[in-house]
C-alpha cells in the first residue's frame, strides 16, 4: 500500500463469494486463485462469480488437480502443481505400503519394532529424520506440538490435523551400563547413564537391592551432570554415580532408572516396579551378578574382534562378514551352551542365544569348546540359524567401535559377565585380539580359528602414553614347548640373551613389554 507499481491483497474466497460486487468490480485486477482439489464450493462459486461479473477480469488459477474446474477453466491461465505439494502450513499423510500407488504413498512397510525415518529433498539431502520407538496399535509418534523438536508416543492419533499439545513430556533416559574397570566385590559399584528432556533434568536415580535377601527394600544411588563424578562435561547430558556398599562375590542385584524432571515428569527404566508382583519385578528390572576380586570369571573367553571383514574369512554363505572369535583357554572343555553374546548388557539391541541355535541347528556337543579351541560368531544381521556356523541380529561398527559381553544367566535369572571387551575403531582387515589368555588387546592381524599370533612370527609394537614409551612384542608359543626367545642388542656381536627364561607354552601368546632405551633391539624366535 501507498508504494509505486502492483499491489497484492490476499482475500478468502469465501470472502469473494459472499460479496462479490465488493471486491470484482472498480479497478482492473488480476485474480489468483490456488485451489488444491480445485473443485472446492469456493473454487466453483468463485469461478461462477467471475463469469457473471467481471468475465474479462484476468485469471491465473493454481491447482494440484489437473482435471478439476479450476484447471479447465477456459478463460485462465492455469499451473498445474504435482500432487505432492504442500502448501503454507499444509499437511499430508504418507500411506506405507505395498498395495497402493499415488503421490503420497510409500511402496514399504515401516518396522513394527521401530526404525529410523528420514525425509530428503530431490537432491537427496537429509532434512528431518526421526527415530521412532516400538509401539502400541492405534498409537503415533508425534511431536509435542507441531514445529516441537521433541516426540512423544501418543495414545490420539491425529492424521492430517494439527498436532495438539497433549500435556508435559515425560523426560528420555537411558542406562549406559557399569564401569567395568572396577566391577568386583568390596568396589564400589559406578554407573552411567543418559537423559534429555525438553525443559530439564532435575535427578536421575538409580533403585537397587539384592535379590536374594529377606530385606527387599530398594536402596538409592545419585547420579550427577557435573562434571565431577567421571560424567564427562557439564551439563551434557550423562550422568554418572556410585553404589558405595561393599557388595560381596556372588551378589545377585536387580536395579531400576529413574530421571525427573522440572515439570515432575518421571521416566522408569527399565520399567516401574510398582503395583507388580514380586515375580514381575524380577523379570522387568536389569539385573547382574557381582563378581570376584579377580573380576568376570572367563570361563571362555573373546579372544577376536573384525569389524570390517572384508577378505579375511567368508562365512559359510561365501560373504565376508564382520565377525567375533571366542576361545576356551581353561584345561578342561567349556560349553557354549547356556552363553549369551551382546553389544549392549542393558537395553535394547540384538544378542545371540547360543541355547536357541542349539536347538535350532548344534547337537550338544559340538558346542563344547576343548582347551584352545576357538568358535567363530558372524555378525551379519542375520536372524536364522545356520547349521555350521553362528550369526548374530546385531553388526559390529568399525567406523565408532564398540561393545562386546559374553555372559550368561544364573539359576535365579540374573546376568553374571563371563567376559567383555572394548574395541577401537578398525581399520579393513585388522584384528583386535586378545595377547595371552586374559591378555590385553592389541591391533594385530587377524588369525580366525587359530592363536592369535601366527606360529613362527613375530609381532612388534610401539605404544607411548605419558608416562613414556614402550616396545611391545607379541609371541607364539607351542604348549609343553619352552619359549625360545632371545634378544640382543646386534646382530654381529655379543651373546644372545633369554627374553623369557624358563617358560613353558601353553599354546596361547605371550606379550613382552620393555622400556624404549635403545635404538636398535632385534629379536630372535627359535621354534
Amino acid at each position: 500500500e501507498g508504494q509505486p507499481g502492483p499491489r497484492f491483497r490476499s482475500v478468502p474466497t469465501t470472502d469473494i463469494v459472499a460479496r462479490p460486487h465488493a471486491y470484482l468490480r472498480g479497478a482492473p485486477k488480476l485474480i489468483v486463485s490456488f485451489g488444491r482439489s480445485g473443485n472446492s464450493t469456493e473454487s466453483v462459486g468463485l469461478l461462477d462469480a467471475l463469469d457473471a461479473l467481471a468475465p474479462d477480469l484476468p485469471r491465473l488459477n493454481i491447482t494440484c488437480n489437473a482435471t478439476s474446474a479450476l484447471a479447465k477453466d477456459a478463460k485462465a491461465e492455469v499451473i498445474t502443481l504435482p500432487e505432492a505439494t504442500l502448501g503454507a502450513g499444509g499437511r499430508a499423510v504418507v500411506f506405507c505400503t505395498r498395495n497402493r500407488i499415488g503421490p503420497w504413498v510409500a511402496r514399504f512397510k515401516i518396522p513394527e519394532e521401530g526404525a529410523l525415518v528420514r525425509l530428503r529433498d530431490a537432491s537427496e539431502a537429509i532434512i528431518d529424520e526421526i527415530a521412532y520407538p516400538s509401539m502400541n496399535e492405534d498409537e503415533s509418534f508425534a511431536r509435542y506440538s507441531d514445529g516441537h523438536p521433541v516426540f512423544r508416543v501418543n495414545e490420539l492419533p491425529d492424521p492430517g490435523r494439527r498436532n495438539l499439545d497433549n500435556g508435559a513430556i515425560e523426560p528420555s533416559a537411558e542406562l549406559h551400563g557399569v564401569d567395568l574397570r572396577t566391577f568386583a566385590a568390596g568396589q564400589p559399584l559406578r554407573f552411567q547413564a543418559v537423559a534429555t528432556d525438553d525443559i530439564g533434568i532435575v535427578g536421575m536415580t538409580v533403585h537397587w537391592r539384592v535379590r536374594t535377601s529377606a530385606d527387599q527394600t530398594f536402596h538409592r544411588a545419585l547420579l550427577f551432570d557435573d562434571g565431577l563424578n567421571q560424567d564427562g562435561g557439564r551439563l551434557d547430558g550423562v550422568f554418572a554415580g556410585v553404589v558405595e556398599a561393599a557388595l560381596p562375590e556372588g551378589t545377585e542385584l536387580e536395579f531400576y532408572l529413574e530421571a525427573e524432571d522440572l515439570s515432575g515428569e518421571k521416566k522408569f527404566v527399565p520399567g516401574r516396579p510398582a503395583a507388580a508382583s514380586e515375580e514381575e519385578v524380577a523379570d522387568e528390572l536389569y539385573t547382574l551378578r557381582v563378581p570376584g576380586l579377580a573380576g568376570p570369571t572367563r570361563t571362555l573367553e573373546i579372544s577376536e574382534i573384525v569389524s570390517s571383514n572384508q577378505r579375511t574369512v567368508p562365512d559359510d554363505t561365501g560373504q565376508y562378514a564382520d565377525y567375533i572369535e571366542v576361545r576356551n583357554t581353561r584345561p578342561e572343555p567349556r560349553t557354549l551352551a547356556d552363553l549369551e553374546i551382546s553389544e549392549n548388557l542393558f537395553g535394547s539391541g540384538g544378542r545371540l542365544k547360543f541355547s536357541e541355535a542349539l536347538r535350532a541347528a548344534y547337537p550338544a556337543d559340538d558346542l563344547a569348546l576343548p582347551k584352545g579351541r576357538h568358535r567363530l560368531i558372524f555378525c551379519d544381521g542375520d536372524t536364522g540359524f545356520s547349521p555350521t556356523q553362528f550369526h548374530t541380529q546385531f553388526k559390529l561398527d568399525a567406523g565408532s567401535g564398540g561393545n562386546l559381553f559374553l555372559f550368561r544367566r544364573t539359576p535365579a535369572g540374573t546376568q553374571e559377565i563371563i567376559d567383555f571387551a572394548a574395541f577401537p575403531p578398525l581399520d579393513p582387515d585388522v584384528a583386535c585380539a586378545r595377547i595371552g589368555a586374559r591378555g590385553r588387546f592389541l591391533c594385530v592381524p587377524p588369525t580366525p580359528g587359530a592363536p592369535n599370533i601366527a606360529a613362527g612370527t613375530l609381532v612388534p609394537l610401539i605404544e607411548s602414553d605419558a608416562t613414556g614409551t614402550r616396545f611391545l612384542l607379541g609371541v607364539p608359543t607351542r604348549s609343553g614347548r619352552p619359549v625360545n626367545l632371545f634378544s640382543n642388542d646386534s646382530l654381529e656381536t655379543g651373546e644372545w640373551w633369554p627374553v623369557l627364561p624358563g617358560q613353558m607354552g601353553d599354546g596361547f601368546e605371550r606379550l613382552v613389554t620393555e622400556p624404549v632405551t635403545k635404538k636398535l633391539r632385534f629379536f630372535r624366535l627359535l621354534e
